[in-house]
């Protein structure tokens, strides 16, 4: 099951396992305001609606799921229960072999060990998973149904891929200074000191 849910409204059982990922709020709000100008008519907001529009939203939490570090912490406090494997975007996309083998090791040691001993294998899944490949796989139909499965406008058109950049470092081309200054102040309120910090500071040059 993929959700993008809180801890405290996911479905939760001890015997499940849950693989969380997280990518620091600069980088997912721009993600965000994409995925939302996609599907700009399920979302109930203008096709003209800017990223301006959209930081004043995320930033105070009103926008689907809440607000950013409600969500990220709420995980963030259980990354050492022994079901919770907590993966850094920003890690997947600079060596993805090595996240792939954690998480392997996570859900099962023998996965972890059968890809350590057939490294044809992790290589297959490396590629299938690359942005690219998920690109490829994820054009849309143009005959299909004009609504997915959640209710989502389908992405249709030119640039319209669910898959967009995946790209660490991508906010500095969408963020003015001002909201960089505003969402720093927060983000250091918030999460200055853990472990999320340690692992963000140098993708955010602060």
């Amino acid at each position: 099951m993929k959700h993008h849910l809180p801890f405290h409204l996911a479905p939760y059982h001890p015997e499940a396992k849950y693989v969380v990922v997280v990518r620091n709020p600069f980088d997912c709000a721009v993600s965000f305001y994409h995925m939302r100008k996609i599907h700009w008519s399920s979302a109930g907001i203008s096709e003209d609606y800017t990223f301006d529009d959209f930081f004043e939203s995320f930033i105070t939490g009103n926008v689907p799921y809440g607000l950013y570090f409600d969500h990220v912490l709420s995980w963030y406090e259980h990354r050492n229960d022994p079901n919770v494997h907590l993966l850094y975007f920003e890690h997947l996309r600079e060596d993805t072999a090595t996240e792939v083998l954690k998480i392997a090791d996570f859900l099962n040691a023998e996965i972890g060990s059968r890809l350590r001993s057939d490294p044809s294998l992790l290589e297959t899944i490396v590629e299938k998973t690359s942005l690219t490949s998920l690109k490829k796989a994820a054009v849309p139909d143009e005959d299909a149904d004009a609504k997915d499965v959640g209710g989502w406008d389908k992405p249709r058109g030119p640039g319209r891929n669910f898959f967009r950049k995946g790209a660490v470092g991508d906010w500095k081309s969408e963020f003015k200074a001002d909201q960089e200054r505003r969402l720093k102040e927060l983000y250091l309120a918030r999460l200055g000191g853990t472990e999320l910090h340690k692992a963000w500071e140098k993708y955010l040059g602060f």
